[in-house]
This record gives C-alpha cells, sequence and structure tokens, in this order.
C-alpha cells in the first residue's frame, strides 16, 4: 500500500512584471495631448512642435511639423496677417487642443502659436486641408499652457458641425471669450470655418470675461479641465477663483472652486448657461481641487450598488486636498464618482427657484454684483414655426416687454378655437424698440354658428420682428394668465403675444403653452447666466494620501465598471474594488503617455485587455 507524505504548502510565485510597449520622442519634446481614433486604433499624439500618427502598437506612421517659429505673444493680431512691432523670437508650438472630426475624416490641431491657430489635418496622412488665421474668429487661445483650451464637437447628419471651444483667456477677454461655439464647416478652407454659430451686434454664442471681474479678483480666469456632450447638453469641468470669507471672518481670501457648467448644444445666445459648485468629502478631509475627470456609463453591477440604470452616465473624477492655490495641489487626492443625472436634477431645481423669483443669480465673476432672480409669473412659452420646420427651444425664447391692458375683444369668444397673432414688420431703419401696428385675429363662432373673425389692431413695444405668423394652442379653460407682452427672438423670427383672461375650448392647436422648466430646459434671456450656490458632492471611492492622483479613465467591460488612474509619479493604478476601500493594484512604473495607450489591463482574468481607445487622459 502506497503513503503519500504531506508538503507544507509554498507561497504563489510572485507576479512577473509586465513590460510595455514604449515611444519616446525627440529629448526637448512634452506630449500633451492624446486621442484614438475609434474606427482604426490608430493613435494621434499631440506634442510640442509635432503631430504624430502612431499604429496601435506604437510604430510612428506619419509626423507633421508644426513649430518652431518666430512669434511674440503679444502680437495680435499675428505677424502672420500683419507687421508686428514686438520682438520676435524663435518660439515653440505646444500642442493645445487635438480633435478627431469623425465626419469629414480630419484632425483639428490646436498651438500655442498666432493666438493659438489651428490646423485641419487629413486623419490618413496628416496632410494640412486648411489652416485658417486671417480672421480674429481663428485665434482660439493666447494661453501658452497646453492644458487651457478644450473643445467638444456636436454633430448633425444633414447640418455643419459645431464645435464648442473652452479656454483660459489669459488677462484678454477682449480677445478671447471662454466659452463659444464655432461652426465646423465641411470645406477646411472655407471663410466661416470657427466662425460663431450665431453673431449680430447685441447677442452671439460666446460668452466673455467682463473687465470689472479683473477689478475684482485681478488674476482671474477659467481653467477648462474636461468637457463632453450627452444628451441635449455639453458640459465643462473648470477650475476658477472666487473670494470667499472664511468663517467668522468679515474679510475675503481667494480661493479656487470646482464647477462644471452646462449649456444646451442649440442654444446660440447662450442663455442656458448654468455653472454648479463640485468636490468631494471623506472622513471629514474635503478634496475641492479638479485634477482630471473621465465620463463613462455606470454598468450593470455599479448601477445596482447606486441605484441607476446600466446606461445612466458617470462622471469619473480625480480631486486634490485643498482650496487655497491651484498650482499648489497638495500630494493627498480622492476618486470620486458623480451620477449626471443628479447633476442635472440640481440644476433644474435651482432653474425652477430661479424663475419662481427666489435668490440670486449667483454668477459673481459674470455679473460682479447680486443681481435677484426674476419671477416669470405668468410667461408663456412661444413656439413658432419657420417655413413649417419648428424651432429649437433656445431659438424661441422669450423676450419680455412691459405690460398693458388688453385691446377690445369680441364679446363672444366662447367657441374661439384658436387665435392667430401677426406682427408686422420693421421699418428699414426703424430703431429696435419702435412702435408697430400688431393685428389680432381670433376666429370666432358668430350668431349661426359659423366662424367669423374679428381684426384689432392696437399698437404694442416691439423688437425687430420678421413678419411671421404662428398659430397657437388655446389655455386650457381652467387657466388664467395676467395680461402680459411678450416677444421671442427678435433676430431668427417672432410674434408678439398679448393673452388676458379669456376661456377656449380647443386644445388641439399648437405652439402656446404655459411656461414649464423639465430636464430639457434651455434658459430665456431673463434669469440668464445663472450659478448654483449649493455644492454637489462626488461619491468618494478611494483616496491617496502619498502619490497624488493626476488623471482618470473608466469603462464597462462585463456589466462592470472599472477604473484606472495616473499619478504624480508616472504609475498607473487600478481600483480593486469600485465600491471603495483603500486597496490598488499598481503597475510596474512609471508609465508614460505612450505606456498607457499600449497598456493591458492589470489583471486579464477579469478585466480584459484594455484596448487602445481605453487610454488614460494625459497627465
Amino acid at each position: 500500500m502506497g503513503s503519500s507524505t504531506l508538503l507544507p504548502r509554498q507561497p504563489p510565485a510572485p507576479s512577473p512584471k509586465r513590460s510595455f510597449v514604449t515611444f519616446r520622442g525627440e529629448p526637448a519634446e512634452g506630449f500633451n495631448h492624446l486621442v484614438v481614433d475609434e474606427r482604426t486604433g490608430h493613435i494621434y499624439l499631440g506634442a510640442v512642435n509635432r503631430i504624430y500618427k502612431l499604429s496601435s502598437d506604437l510604430k510612428v506612421l506619419v509626423t507633421h511639423q508644426t513649430g518652431p517659429d518666430e512669434d511674440n505673444p503679444k502680437c495680435y493680431p499675428p505677424r502672420i496677417v500683419q507687421t508686428c512691432n514686438e520682438p520676435l523670437t524663435t518660439t515653440n508650438n505646444v500642442n493645445k487642443m487635438l480633435l478627431i472630426d469623425y465626419k469629414e475624416n480630419r484632425l483639428i490641431a490646436c498651438g500655442s502659436l498666432y493666438q493659438g491657430i489651428c490646423k485641419l489635418l487629413r486623419l490618413e496622412d496628416l496632410f494640412k486641408l486648411g489652416e485658417p488665421f486671417h480672421k480674429k474668429e481663428h485665434y482660439l487661445s493666447g494661453v501658452n499652457e497646453s492644458g487651457s483650451v478644450f473643445g467638444v464637437i456636436v454633430s448633425y447628419s444633414n447640418l455643419d458641425d459645431k464645435l464648442f471651444i473652452a479656454t483660459a483667456v489669459d488677462g484678454k477677454p477682449e480677445y478671447f471669450p471662454t466659452i463659444s461655439s464655432r461652426k465646423l464647416t465641411k470645406n477646411s478652407e472655407a471663410d466661416g470655418m470657427f466662425a460663431y454659430v450665431f453673431h449680430d451686434e447685441f447677442v452671439a454664442s460666446m460668452i466673455k470675461i467682463p473687465s470689472d471681474t479683473f477689478t475684482v479678483i485681478p488674476d482671474f480666469d477659467i481653467y477648462y479641465v474636461y468637457g463632453f456632450s450627452s444628451g441635449n447638453f455639453v458640459y465643462f469641468l473648470t477650475l476658477q477663483p472666487e473670494m470667499v470669507s472664511p468663517p467668522g471672518s468679515t474679510t475675503k481670501e481667494q480661493v479656487y472652486t470646482s464647477k462644471l457648467v452646462r449649456l444646451c448644444k442649440e442654444d446660440t445666445a447662450f442663455n442656458s448657461y448654468v455653472e454648479v459648485p463640485i468636490g468631494c468629502e471623506r472622513s471629514g478631509v474635503e478634496y475641492r481641487l479638479l485634477q482630471a475627470a473621465y465620463l463613462s456609463k455606470a454598468g450593470a453591477v455599479l448601477a445596482r450598488t447606486l441605484g441607476v440604470r446600466p446606461e445612466d452616465d458617470l462622471l469619473f473624477t480625480v480631486f486634490s486636498k485643498g482650496q487655497k492655490r491651484k498650482m499648489k495641489s497638495l500630494d493627498e487626492s480622492a476618486l470620486c464618482i458623480f451620477i449626471l443625472k443628479q447633476i442635472n436634477d440640481r440644476i433644474k431645481e435651482r432653474l425652477q427657484s430661479c424663475y419662481r423669483g427666489e435668490g440670486t443669480l449667483d454668477l459673481a465673476w459674470l455679473k460682479v454684483k447680486d443681481i435677484p432672480c426674476s419671477s416669470a409669473g405668468g410667461v408663456l412659452a412661444v413656439i413658432l414655426a419657420r417655413e413649417f420646420e419648428p424651432l429649437g427651444p433656445s431659438q424661441s425664447q422669450l423676450v419680455r416687454c412691459h405690460r398693458a391692458e388688453s385691446p377690445p375683444r369680441p364679446p363672444d369668444t366662447s367657441g374661439v378655437s384658436g387665435d392667430r397673432f401677426a406682427a408686422l414688420p420693421r421699418e428699414p431703419g426703424e430703431a429696435a424698440g419702435g412702435r408697430t401696428q400688431a393685428e389680432l385675429k381670433p376666429p370666432f363662432h358668430g350668431d349661426d354658428g359659423a366662424f367669423q373673425s374679428a381684426s384689432l389692431s392696437t399698437e404694442w413695444e416691439q423688437f425687430p420682428l420678421v413678419g411671421v405668423e404662428a398659430t397657437f394652442r388655446p389655455i386650457p379653460e381652467d387657466s388664467s394668465v395676467e395680461p402680459t407682452f411678450m416677444g421671442v427672438d427678435p433676430v431668427l423670427s417672432g410674434v408678439m403675444v398679448m393673452m388676458d383672461n379669456l376661456s377656449y375650448q380647443d386644445g388641439a392647436q399648437k405652439g402656446l403653452e404655459l411656461l414649464t422648466i423639465d430636464d430639457n430646459f434651455c434658459g430665456l434671456d431673463m434669469n440668464a447666466p445663472l450659478g448654483v450656490s449649493e455644492m454637489v458632492r462626488g461619491i468618494p471611492v478611494f483616496t491617496e494620501d502619498r502619490d497624488r492622483m493626476t488623471s482618470v479613465i473608466a469603462y464597462v467591460y462585463k456589466n462592470h465598471s472599472l477604473a484606472f488612474v495616473g499619478t504624480k509619479s508616472g504609475k498607473l493604478k487600478k481600483p480593486s474594488g469600485i465600491r471603495g476601500g483603500k486597496q490598488m493594484e499598481e503597475s510596474a512604473g512609471p508609465a508614460g503617455v505612450a505606456d498607457r495607450a499600449k497598456l493591458r489591463s492589470l489583471d486579464e482574468e477579469t478585466v480584459g485587455v484594455v484596448g487602445a481607445q481605453k487610454l488614460l487622459e494625459v497627465e
């Protein structure tokens, strides 16, 4: 009979260190931005004086040189447009923004030379398709910091795309809006490339920092960390200074606050601009300085934990401890999750309260002084049609006018099925606020039951109109509406509307409804732009005390939501459990930008291979 000997259990052999495929540029180069073509896996790398196209295994396919060149940051317009009297020196071109325009198969590469002009490069071979530089709209940013510009492309199937640009202005607000929406024309050499989506003498698709702001905070600027689109909105995550009074003190000190900015994609006047402070807290420690962010989905497993749907958007963010100085972030940092719907719900609550006349606009940097919210009262939402195509919410914004007495109405209006209001266009040269005739033609039932029409005229103070007509949905029978003058966006098209306390029976007509503020509300020209005062706090899932986290990426694999973070020392880490805890898995660092491009999962059996499209944001 055989015998056996029980051997002591051997400890598992240590895991071999994983090797990384690397790419290194010229010694003097710094890598600034990285994007990956999701269709091909090709990597585009924005560096100092160069743009690289790499294969998925980091082989150089094409190189495009962008600098250096003779320049001076004080030359505005740049010397390539007109002679500059400032001394010129050989200046590096730091890549500040890198975006893939999928619809037109081109790369948008913006640099620091010549006040931030951009090149449009063909994806296949980086051939220059265009480089607009002769208009002020072509100068996107004069700041030399590589991380000072962020762009989000909004794409349309049958129209030209648009580009939302957000940038620090470096004390030059007269030259650069801090946020704007630009045209992305199909033709890369078109004269309208990067022109504002809308611009006239009164309104434009932009927001500038007022000069008065710099008298309060001399070094004020807005630093954009991340941007994305979701649903009907475009979002930017920012750091910005503000003056606050410490508890128990009457003096103010400057601190930096992290804020999320939201805009409607279709808002040409930026009346939908809202910003809300964000932060994170764990065990009594405040993490307030945003370092990085990444948008991902919840996935089925994490969705159950958070009480959301698997397809809901989550923001994975990295904050560092402290709030006093932006450039002196402490090493203590936290990885936190925000549920985007909760942020939107907070914004909706704030919009609703402000339109009830509660509180102030809470946007000190833009308004300088507190401005009270205005009650919408009996404001009605007017939806117009141009050539039978409904205008978007932001294209039919209300312009509140003064109140007036109702004009005489026919004595019997109980059978009104709908009102048709017509406004005459401005005469050439007439002032925008001039008086003009408006005609009210309500169809109604006569004694014989047939529809008749009564014409009434009165003079209404109005904004410039284009003479369109609109049919409105009657107000419900039990509704009481104060007599109010209203108009719509004076630039596109519009009518002046005066309503009084009439009862209507037919609700089939479309176009007029009581103002409601729902999930897709895009603002009016009142109570805008708007700030939210109460901070939205994220859910902390991991903290690091020594090696500050500086970048983050997340994605869903087999219903699990996975996150990776990059650190100050160049290491790459993966939380072992997204629900929290201190345990982390760590790569054999340091891992550079190109290392991350080819990084394989730290636990392939559980996680799978991280493809080129799953890159960490550049530190």
